[in-house]
């Protein structure tokens, strides 16, 4: 419930946090870089999946600490929460955006690279940039699947409940249906 309550609250935010009304040096010059060419790919069939993207991979950005202290803000203060998300959101934007700068000079160093060994260094410093991103996304996909398990382990056992008193429950709601309009609750 709180991971949809974030969600939620992340969704109302992300129009504002993720638009971007200036053009890149990249889009001037007709060049895209590596994610933004994904990205289009991806907000072409929808925003929906785009924006579900981003959300997850800011809040895999996220220490628990930080999440637990937003939701904590949500609940006791929405407008301070709101304004508090927007500003992270923000600085979140302007680190992406830093991040693939620089996996773009990286890759432009190694395409252009005339011995061996710049590009082997290029090459190194390449894949540990995507190994780390592989391995946030990753962290967030497990925090995810944990999430789920335990939400399918509480339902799993309310339906055995229900499955087990099924003959008393239907009972219950009969009994319930035919009282006297007077008699109810």
């Amino acid at each position: 419930m709180k991971k949809i309550m974030m969600i939620m609250l992340a969704s109302m935010l992300i129009p504002s946090a993720f638009a971007d009304n200036t053009s890149s040096p990249n889009q001037q010059t007709g060049k895209e870089s590596i994610r933004e060419k994904r990205n289009s790919r991806e907000r072409s069939p929808g925003t929906m999946r785009n924006n579900q993207s981003e959300i997850r991979n800011f809040f895999a950005s996220l220490t628990e600490d930080e999440r637990k202290e937003l939701r904590e803000l949500q609940r006791s203060n929405p407008e301070e929460a709101k304004k508090i998300m927007t500003q992270k959101l923000e600085q979140y934007k302007l680190h992406r955006k830093e991040k693939d700068k620089q996996l773009n000079d990286l890759i432009k160093t190694y395409q252009q690279a005339e011995n061996k060994e710049s590009k082997e260094q290029a090459y190194a410093e390449i894949k540990k940039m995507v190994t780390e991103d592989f391995n946030t996304n990753l962290a967030e996909h497990k925090r995810q699947l944990d999430f789920l398990e335990r939400r399918l382990k509480a339902e799993r056992e309310r339906y055995d409940i229900r499955s087990k008193n099924a003959d008393r429950i239907i009972k219950n709601r009969i009994d319930e249906l035919v009282k006297v309009p007077e008699l109810r609750w």
